[in-house]
């Protein structure tokens, strides 16, 4: 095969096998001797045309999961400035710089031991090609600070990865505790949503709902669950806020004030104090530049992650997936 390389918007000629027969190719169309056009597909389009394949899938996934929704809404919306393969490699993949047993630790859980997702994450496998979701178990101690109750008690996450490229992810997750009284009467099952943001095509949104399935009955259900559902939005309340925190690899944050504006705020100051006006205190001076930078330069702030977890009391609505 003898080929020459030019740049892709030149034509390409191939010389192929003994016959001296002849191609060329003219951006993504290929034309034969015989004068035939056959189209080649871009890499470009071959990406989208898995993305939208991608997209199906995680639609279809997400309407199975409504057909067991959860009630409880632990994180609402909250908008990163990363993708959502970046939130799996710094998150959710084995030995992630911010991951589960971090964050977990990081908020007072004693002796987490995460195992390894198996089957091992693979970028190039769909789940939904008859792939069964990845699995790994969090073990850990659960400080407790409640009357007539142990002071710690052990406790196990059952973790469940499903796959959706860069359209979307879900992190299923089951908790049981064991050793303490009534703990045995239900598990608590909550969903970790991560999706695409439709408005940022280097973003992603990430939801939270959870569900206290009760697997026996017990006298108590209304105090286990109005202590559990306290924890658990504290649990995740905590996880919002570290994830909020993080930088995203896409964007570099810009100076409040960029030098030509804090030119043009001081300038304006000077028109408001011509020569001859009685002295001004430099605290107002310094007052108006900040208020002038600040015309010269809007920003709109996002809001706080805390503004965007659901206060308990609220916690009345339904699971809804992307």
């Amino acid at each position: 095969l003898d080929r020459q390389k030019i740049d892709d918007k030149s034509i390409k000629k191939v010389k192929l096998g003994e016959g001296g027969e002849s191609i060329s190719r003219n951006n993504n169309n290929i034309t034969a001797n015989d004068g035939e056009v056959e189209e080649v597909p871009s890499p470009v389009k071959e990406d989208e045309a898995a993305k939208e394949k991608w997209r199906g899938q995680w639609r279809k996934f997400c309407g199975e999961k409504k057909k067991s929704k959860f009630k409880e809404i632990a994180i609402q919306r909250i908008c990163l400035p990363f993708s959502v393969n970046d939130f799996y490699q710094t998150i959710v993949q084995d030995d992630a710089v911010h991951s589960f047993r971090k964050f977990m630790t990081d908020i007072g859980e004693i002796n987490v031991d995460a195992t390894s997702w198996q089957p091992p994450y693979d970028p190039k496998i769909n789940h939904m090609d008859n792939t069964p979701p990845s699995k790994r178990t969090i073990h850990y101690v659960h400080p407790i600070n409640a009357p007539m109750a142990p002071p710690t008690a052990k406790a196990c996450k059952t973790q469940y990865f499903h796959n959706f490229g860069p359209v979307g992810l879900c992190l299923e997750t089951c908790t049981i505790v064991e050793d303490v009284p009534m703990t045995d009467c239900f598990v608590v099952d909550d969903r970790l949503w991560v999706y695409e943001d439709e408005n940022d095509e280097n973003g992603c949104v990430v939801e939270v709902t959870f569900n206290i399935r009760f697997v026996k009955t017990t006298m108590f259900r209304r105090i286990i669950e109005n202590s559990t559902r306290n924890e658990f939005n504290k649990f995740w309340g905590q996880f919002g806020d570290m994830i909020s925190s993080l930088e995203g690899p896409h964007r570099e944050e810009e100076p409040s004030v960029k030098k030509e504006e804090f030119e043009d705020a001081i300038m304006t100051v000077d028109e408001e104090f011509e020569e001859g006006t009685e002295k001004v205190p430099l605290s107002t001076v310094i007052s108006l530049i900040r208020e002038s930078s600040m015309r010269l330069s809007p920003k709109i702030k996002a809001p706080s992650s805390k503004h965007l977890l659901q206060k308990p009391q609220e916690l009345s609505g339904e699971e809804s997936p992307p």
